[in-house]
């Protein structure tokens, strides 16, 4: 499943998630900047907005219940065939 989140509160939502034992997946890209001839790497969201989740039904309707509203507006439960986990990770 995936949550929509509110923009640029990914990282904070992921790192929320995880300290709560919630499998979850944040894919970050790297971009790097010069600042004052410094190179800085900072690393940013793939797909804006949302956090990929590995909960059951019932893991889902408490989060749902638990999560602030302002943080998660949306909890989706939408299943990957394990085909496609597979190729994936592969």
């Amino acid at each position: 499943g995936f949550a929509y989140v509110k923009p640029k509160t990914e990282k904070k939502v992921w790192e929320r998630l995880k300290e709560t034992g919630i499998t979850c997946y944040l894919p970050l890209i790297p971009k790097a900047r010069m600042h004052h001839s410094t190179k800085i790497v900072t690393y940013f969201p793939m797909l804006a907005s949302y956090v990929f989740l590995c909960v059951n039904d019932e893991e889902r309707t408490d989060l749902k219940k638990s999560v602030k509203e302002e943080c998660v507006p949306a909890i989706h439960n939408h299943p990957v065939r394990s085909e496609k986990v597979h190729r994936c990770s592969a």
